[in-house]
């Protein structure tokens, strides 16, 4: 590549090819390029570090598709910026220029080689992010935790969204995207191998579902939930009463069409903690007392596929200052606040 030239005499450039950060420390003048993600040797074209999105059509390493006069990438994300709506990977216009893009399929127009997307004759085509590289990790969480259900998946993104509005879930303020949420070990448990980008070859029904449920949060669509905050999805139904959600909240409780579809999902699946399983609990919705002298009560907002879904509020007997929860509720006048709709008609909201 051609190195910029500096005319001006003992001063430095620090940006030169395509805009990369140039770090002559590493391997000499002009010989290594720093992006936001990854370092290329401009020598060989390469890059230093596996992509790990994978390009079935060429090495790993290979950057700007061996083209580095025709495509650009400053920032050393990755091609695949094109998608439908619904979550499918069309393809790329070669500019890695860590933008995403949604579009109808039918208004895709390649050029000459037929496998890069024209960007000047697509028509429609809707920018949904500037940070696609994030999207392709949050789209992976996303997939790792929902059992692939659509509506789930949705859910379990806008979820996530509202929680790094909430100060009770993220208290110290630390997260500002849904990716900063959906990567934050305090919030979502996937292990590392989720924790990257999901493939652009993936087009599953579990990953276009994932991808789908992120470009509409990122997209602006509405949330689904309610206002859920938190979700569970396997190890809640089995744990049962020894869940730390008993022992973090003063009170827990499921509304009876919650409760009905969590445990029907996992039925037959998995063994149901036996209190998931009581007729007057699947009739009536399942109440059970959480840690004393909690400040929120945890109440379902829904169910969806194989997770349950949670919203918090303020515990009014914590803000009274009493040492052991007050009495249950009889009706929703008696709540402080009001009972959610969401469990009327459950033992906490009859």
């Amino acid at each position: 590549y051609m190195r910029t030239q500096n005319f001006i005499e003992n001063s430095f450039i620090p940006y030169s090819f395509q805009g990369m950060e140039t770090d002559d420390e590493v391997k000499g003048e002009g010989n290594s390029y720093t992006t936001e993600y990854r370092q290329c040797d401009p020598r060989i074209g390469r890059w230093l570090s596996l992509d790990p999105v994978v390009h079935p059509n060429q090495s790993p390493y290979c950057s700007m598709d061996n083209n580095p006069i025709l495509l650009n990438d400053p920032l050393g994300t990755t091609a695949g910026d094109y998608y439908t709506t619904d979550g499918k990977h069309i393809g790329s216009d070669g500019n890695n220029d860590d933008l995403g893009y949604t579009v109808n399929e039918s208004d895709v127009v390649y050029k000459s080689d037929g496998k890069t997307i024209d960007k000047d004759k697509t028509a429609g085509a809707t920018q949904f992010t500037d940070k696609h590289y994030e999207f392709t990790i949050s789209s992976n969480v996303v997939k790792h935790e929902s059992s692939g259900d659509k509506t789930e998946s949705l859910w379990i993104a806008h979820t996530a969204n509202n929680a790094k509005d909430n100060n009770a879930i993220d208290y110290q303020k630390d997260n500002t995207t849904l990716y900063d949420q959906l990567t934050d070990q305090g919030y979502s448990t996937t292990p590392a191998s989720a924790r990257t980008p999901l493939s652009n070859t993936d087009n599953s029904v579990n990953a276009k579902n994932a991808r789908a449920a992120v470009i509409n949060v990122l997209s602006g669509g509405v949330d689904p939930t309610g206002g859920a905050v938190l979700w569970d999805g396997q190890d809640f139904i089995e744990d049962g009463t020894a869940s730390n959600k008993y022992s973090e909240y003063s009170k827990v409780s499921i509304g009876t069409e919650a409760l009905k579809a969590y445990h029907d999902f996992w039925s037959g699946k998995t063994d149901v903690f036996h209190v998931f399983t009581m007729s007057r609990n699947l009739n009536k919705g399942s109440y059970i007392s959480g840690g004393f002298n909690k400040v929120y009560n945890l109440y379902s907002k829904g169910a969806e596929g194989g997770s349950i879904f949670w919203g918090i509020m303020k515990n009014p007997d914590f803000e009274k200052g009493r040492k052991q929860p007050g009495p249950i509720p009889k009706n929703a006048a008696q709540c402080t606040p009001p009972v959610p709709a969401c469990l009327k008609g459950s033992l906490w909201g009859q």
